[in-house]
């Protein structure tokens, strides 16, 4: 009896979930016109082109294998200086050199020439 009522109010049943435009009229598709481009003449100051040198890399600079910078940043050199001072050290550098097992945990990936040279970069760049 269910599926009777189905079936004979199939359309109603449509109507009701909205899955069929009964009634709607159908959508005119409407006419769109869309802006022409056109050239616009260069001006002779616009058609230069500009040649800047090229940046120098600074040569100084101590690079990993990977070429990535051996420089700490004020902020991490900050943060050395922090947790030198929490743990009573003095000498950060001679500490790193002497302690290097334990200062590879926070960098696992460098070696132990790499976290000098970073500790270094604090003293070089007066950050410690």
């Amino acid at each position: 009896m269910l599926k009777g009522s189905y079936e004979a109010n199939g359309e109603e049943e449509l109507r009701l979930i909205g899955s069929a435009s009964i009634n709607r009229p159908p959508l005119v598709d409407e006419e769109i016109a869309l802006p022409q481009a056109h050239k616009v003449p260069l001006k002779k100051h616009d058609a230069k082109i500009v040649q800047l040198p090229l940046p120098r890399l600074n040569q100084d600079i101590p690079r990993d294998k990977q070429g990535r910078p051996l420089i700490l940043s004020p902020a991490h050199c900050q943060q050395v200086k922090s947790y030198a001072n929490q743990y009573g050290v003095t000498d950060v550098l001679a500490w790193v050199q002497r302690n290097c097992t334990f200062a590879k945990m926070f960098l696992p990936s460098a070696t132990c020439e790499d976290i000098n040279t970073l500790v270094a970069s604090c003293y070089k760049l007066k950050y410690l």
